[in-house]
This record gives structure tokens, sequence and C-alpha cells, in this order.
């Protein structure tokens, strides 16, 4: 119930925020699938592609596909290195991001059955031929729940980053989300974000995601 009351408060500040609309907010939505391919206990690889409006860039529609491995440590501590290729969906819009991605996750169980994560992020990335990097510094909460023998996952995360263009901290995004297994290697992941950015147009997203999320085990 703890973990519950967390993650509402968490969406009351998200509903809160949004609540302050204007011409320099905008309602979008994130469709996204992911596919993870467990290669053994240790290694995981980790495929998506997703399409949004304001979630990188100012762009109107841009789309973006990745692959990652991830190596788990331990069971506290697992390892992250990728790389994404954003692009433009508009043809009198161009745009183009090449992105290596390191990841570094720290996840405690805590009281109540909850488990936290501490995800920091580095992003060197080579935006329309210039280079910058960004530090992302994701805290997330996350608890099993069950109703009969339903299972789903509840989890709410706020993220602050740091952009190496502007020298500053100027976005930062609050999620909440469940996700629900709908069959054996499938599940549905859906939240809503608000993103808030100082740097950019419009300066504040409210977005559903809706991802398909697929896991395959080697044999």
């Amino acid at each position: 119930m703890r973990v519950a009351v967390c993650l509402l408060l968490l969406g009351c500040l998200s509903g809160s925020a949004a609540a302050q609309e204007g011409p320099t907010t905008r309602n979008e939505a994130w469709p996204e699938v992911d596919l993870f391919i467990n290669l053994n206990p240790k290694w995981r690889l980790f495929f998506l592609g997703n399409i949004s409006q304001e979630r990188e860039t100012n762009i109107d529609l841009e789309g973006q596909v990745g692959a990652h491995v991830d190596y788990f440590f331990n069971k506290y501590l697992v390892f992250r290195n990728g790389y994404r290729y954003g692009f433009s969906l508009v043809e009198d819009d161009p745009f183009e991001e090449h992105r290596v991605l390191f990841e570094q996750t720290v996840r405690v169980p805590i009281p109540w059955k909850v488990l936290l994560n501490d995800r920091n992020r580095q992003d060197l990335r080579w935006v329309d031929g210039s280079f910058s990097a960004r530090y992302r510094n994701r805290l997330m909460l996350e608890r099993d729940f069950g109703i009969r023998d339903f299972r789903f996952t509840g989890y709410g995360s706020a993220e602050i980053y740091y952009d190496s263009r502007f020298d500053t901290f100027n976005r930062h995004r609050l999620v909440v989300g469940t996700t629900f297994p709908v069959a054996k290697h499938f599940a549905l992941d859906l939240s809503y974000a608000r993103q808030n950015d100082s740097r950019s147009q419009p300066n504040h997203v409210n977005a559903i995601a809706v991802v398909l999320v697929f896991t395959l085990r080697n044999k």
C-alpha cells in the first residue's frame, strides 16, 4: 500500500504539472516495440524501435532503432552498452542522430517488496554531424502485484538530464506505468510521461507510451 501511495504521489506531481497547460505543451503518443533475447543468465540482447515527436528533439516526427547488450554482473548490478540511430520521418524536416550509450543500473530490494533501480546513463551523440554528450540519472520504484492468478508490475520513475550543448540539467521526466503479461513471451507496457525541458519547444510534453515487449530465450 505504501508503494501504491508513492506511485500515486508521483502521478499527482505529473498531473499537477500537466494542469499548467499552455501553448508550450503538447500531448503525444510514443509507440515502441522491444525485443529481449536471453542468451544465458549473464548475457542478454535488447533491440527496440519507436516513433515519437518530442522525446529527443523538436523534430515534428522522428523514429529510432537500437541494438544493445546487457550484462548481469550480479543480482544487484547490470551493465548495458548499445547503439541507436534516430531519423526524421518528415521529408522536409531532415534529422539524423547516431548515439552510443552506456548504462550502469543498481538494483536494490527495499521494504514492502519494492525494487529500487538507480540507473546512470551516458550518451555520446552525433546529431546532424555535431557531437555532444548527455548524462541521465533515473530513480525507479517497481513492485509486483497479483489478483488471483493474474500478476502485473507497477512502477514510477523520475529522471534528470544533463546536456553538454547547454552545460546544464535542462530536462526532467516523470513516468508512472504498469506492465501486464499477455502471453508466455509477450507483455504490454503502458505508461504516462510528463517531460519538461528548458531548451526545447514545446517546453512540456504529456505522453502516453505503449510498448510491446517480446522476450525470447536462446536454447
